[in-house]
């Protein structure tokens, strides 16, 4: 945000910040508050695999209004949409039919959302300047996850769901007003040559990630949720406490990036994730060892997303349609993650524990540096 003329790129940092304020203050208590209502982990993996199962059978339906409507309009339905997502989790009452209208609305809202977000920030930002406006995101994304979680955790604990995810669903409606003034992104009418072609690297590393984040992510979360006693102010509490280590990594690895230093940045981030998901495998109940990995998961975070998406929207950039390609990219992360969830939820059920789940991170670690080394070597 600091280091870009761009006004589209001020606009979209702005709304950026304040629907990743609106993303701390509800998603990341999504699992801990489907816990807290009675489901048990399995049911929660089982939850998420039904969202993204959904969410990537739905997608197409999009793909007829996109020539007509442009990027910027869908954006901003997108935008409302999930604000509304950030507060429906207050209506679920347990493993009920209200659980039900919840996994179906967040399914359309996720789909909507973030099928055009990353197309119109990739169509918006710089290939020469990419790891800087990331940075500044990542940065802007950690003073949001120490507010973010402190808030939603004390209004958790003493006003309820209904305050806590409704003050998210506000902050996400008022990320709407800085994406009134951005540019429209057209998207051609005809699918042009090559889209699919280019667009496979870009779904093999979202389906790692996906598989990822919803395995061993999922599992992490609720673990700490637990050994916090399930408390929502002390889970917010050390979300905030950890994201306080974020901010330095994200700005230090964008410049990396953009000097061409790309792959040594996937080396890093690579060691460090390893590392990272074997010390979340194996930390016992101490608060003190509790907060060193959460912090060093933070740091983490702020450092790897940069190098992930640093290449992915430069690929975008550069590819035939951004949009198809992200349609494309959005639907190998649905893959992951239903798989990710499936593979968690199916070992709880043959007895496993849910911090064992949490070594299955390294795989998708691995598959993931091994093809952004393959981006970054085109680039560099």
């Amino acid at each position: 945000m600091l280091y870009t003329p761009n006004q589209d790129m001020y606009r979209l940092q702005a709304h950026s910040a304040l629907n990743q304020l609106a993303i701390n203050m509800s998603a990341v208590f999504s699992a801990a508050y489907l816990l807290k209502l009675g489901l048990t982990p399995a049911q929660v993996f089982m939850t998420f695999a039904a969202i993204f199962a959904i969410r990537a059978l739905i997608r197409p339906v999009i793909l007829p209004l996109m020539p007509r409507l442009g990027m910027r309009k869908m954006l901003i339905a997108g935008t409302v949409t999930i604000a509304g997502q950030y507060g429906a989790i207050a209506l679920v009452t347990g493993y009920d039919r209200t659980l039900i209208a919840y996994i179906a609305f967040t399914a359309f809202s996720n789909m909507l959302y973030w099928t055009l977000y990353h197309p119109v920030f990739a169509a918006a930002g710089e290939l020469h300047d990419r790891g800087k406006q990331l940075g500044a995101r990542q940065a802007i994304s950690a003073m949001t996850g120490i507010l973010g979680p402190l808030a939603s955790g004390l209004l958790l604990t003493f006003a309820g769901g209904w305050a806590a995810f409704g003050a998210a669903t506000i902050v996400s409606l008022v990320s709407v007003w800085p994406l009134l003034g951005i540019r429209d992104y057209p998207v051609a009418a005809q699918t042009p040559p090559g889209v699919w072609r280019a667009a496979l690297p870009c779904a093999l590393l979202f389906l790692s990630d996906g598989f990822l984040w919803l395995c061993a992510g999922t599992a992490w979360s609720m673990l700490l949720f637990e050994r916090m006693g399930e408390r929502f102010d002390a889970y917010g509490f050390v979300l905030a406490l950890a994201a306080v280590a974020g901010g330095v990594a994200s700005f230090t690895v964008g410049r990396r990036i953009d000097l061409g230093h790309g792959r040594t940045a996937v080396m890093i981030a690579a060691i460090l994730g390893c590392a990272v998901y074997a010390m979340r495998a194996v930390v016992g109940t101490d608060v003190v060892a509790l907060l060193a990995v959460v912090a060093a998961s933070t740091v983490l975070l702020h450092f790897y997303t940069p190098t992930f998406m640093t290449a992915f929207y430069n690929e975008a950039k550069k590819a035939p349609c951004t949009f198809r390609l992200q349609c494309v990219a959005e639907t190998g992360w649905d893959i992951g993650a239903v798989l990710g969830s499936l593979t968690a939820g199916a070992l709880l059920g043959f007895g496993v524990e849910l911090q064992t789940v949490i070594w299955l991170a390294l795989i998708p670690v691995v598959a993931e540096a091994s093809l952004l080394w393959m981006l970054y070597g085109k680039r560099d």
